[in-house]
C-alpha cells in the first residue's frame, strides 16, 4: 500500500495553473506620491505618528527602551511614483534596522544568540503577533497591508540599497524614489526578457508534467508500474519546481545587499517579472505540495538558546 503521506496527498492535491499576477515595477510613474500617505513629498503627521506609536507600543511590551536600538523606514513601491499602480495586497513595508549591540546592553541574556537568530526571533513575533493587528490599516481614501520586518544589517538602511526609504523617527527621506521613464521596462537590457521567457518556458513544462503525473497517479491502482512512474515524476516536479522557485525567490536577496544594484538589480527584475506572469505564485503552489518536508530547526535553536529568558 502507499504511505499515508502519498494517500493524503492524492486526496488533497489539486491542478496547478499559471495565472497572471501583479507587480508595479514595470508600471508607468506618477508625477507626485500617494496623497494617502504624503503631503507633497513629506509624509502626512498622522501618518507617521500611527506608525511609530504602533510599532513602539508593541516592541514595549516584550523589549527594553525599543527607540534606543530600532530604527524604522517605509520602504519599497508604495512610496514611489508607481504608488498607484496594481500591487496586488496594497502593501506598505515598514523595515527595521537594529543597533544589536546596544540591543544585547538594554535586553540581557540573550548573548547565546547571533544577530541572525536575533534577527529571525523579533521577526517571528511582528510577524505572529504585530502583523495581524495591522493588516487592515486605513489612511485616507486607501487602505493598507501594513507589514514589520527587519533587515539584519540594516541599521543604516542604504546597506541594503532600497528603491526608497522614508525615515519615520526623523522624518526625512533617506533615500528619495527615483524618477522613471513612461516605460519603466525600457530601463532594462532585452536580453534580460528573453531570460525570463526561457524560466517561465522551462516552469511550464515543469507544470504541465506535475499536472499529467498527478492525474495518471490518480487513475491507476497503488503500487502498479504506472501508479509507481507517476508518483516519480510527481516527485521530480516538486522539486523541480521548489529549486527554481527558491533560485528566483531567495536570489532576490543579492539585489539588496552590499554586492547588489537594489531596485534595478537582475534579481530583482526577475523576481518582480514572474510576480507578474504568475509563474513565481504556480512555483510556490506546486512547491508546498511535497509530501515529505525537512523540519526547520531554526525556531527550536531559538527556543533552546532562550527559554531560561522567558
Amino acid at each position: 500500500m502507499p504511505e499515508k503521506s502519498e494517500n493524503f496527498f492524492l486526496r488533497r492535491a489539486t491542478k496547478i495553473s499559471v495565472t497572471p499576477g501583479e507587480s508595479g515595477y514595470f508600471s508607468a510613474p506618477d508625477e507626485g506620491l500617494d496623497p494617502s500617505l504624503f503631503n507633497g513629498d513629506r509624509l502626512h503627521g498622522h501618518v507617521r505618528l500611527w506608525l511609530l506609536q504602533t510599532l513602539y507600543t508593541y516592541l514595549d511590551t516584550r523589549w527594553k527602551q525599543p527607540t534606543a536600538w530600532c530604527n524604522a523606514w517605509i520602504a519599497g513601491s508604495g512610496i514611489s511614483h508607481q504608488w498607484s499602480a496594481a500591487r496586488g495586497n496594497g502593501d506598505l513595508d515598514i523595515l527595521l534596522g537594529v543597533d544589536w549591540p546596544r540591543f544585547r546592553q538594554l535586553n540581557p541574556g540573550y548573548e547565546g544568540l547571533a544577530d541572525r537568530e536575533l534577527a529571525t526571533l523579533l521577526n517571528n513575533q511582528l510577524r505572529d503577533e504585530l502583523w495581524p493587528r495591522t493588516a487592515l490599516t486605513r489612511f485616507g481614501a486607501q487602505t493598507y497591508e501594513v507589514t514589520w520586518f527587519i533587515n539584519l544589517n540594516s541599521a543604516d538602511i542604504r546597506n541594503i540599497k532600497p528603491y526608497a526609504a522614508y525615515n519615520l523617527p526623523t522624518d526625512t527621506w533617506t533615500v528619495r524614489p527615483p524618477k522613471l521613464p513612461v516605460d519603466p521596462a525600457s530601463r532594462f537590457p532585452a536580453e534580460w526578457n528573453k531570460a525570463i521567457e526561457g524560466e517561465a518556458r522551462t516552469a511550464a513544462q515543469i507544470i504541465d508534467r506535475y499536472n499529467s503525473a498527478l492525474k495518471m497517479a490518480r487513475s491507476r491502482g497503488a503500487n502498479t508500474g504506472a501508479w509507481t512512474n507517476a508518483m516519480a515524476i510527481v516527485r521530480l516536479a516538486q522539486d523541480q519546481a521548489t529549486a527554481l522557485y527558491d533560485d528566483i525567490h531567495l536570489g532576490r536577496r543579492e539585489a539588496f545587499s552590499e554586492f547588489g544594484d537594489g531596485y534595478a538589480d537582475w534579481h530583482n527584475y526577475r523576481w518582480q517579472s514572474h510576480k507578474k506572469n504568475g509563474i513565481a505564485a504556480a512555483l510556490h503552489e506546486l512547491a508546498k505540495t511535497k509530501v515529505s518536508r525537512v523540519p526547520d530547526t531554526s525556531n527550536a535553536l531559538i527556543s533552546a538558546l532562550t527559554w531560561r529568558n522567558t
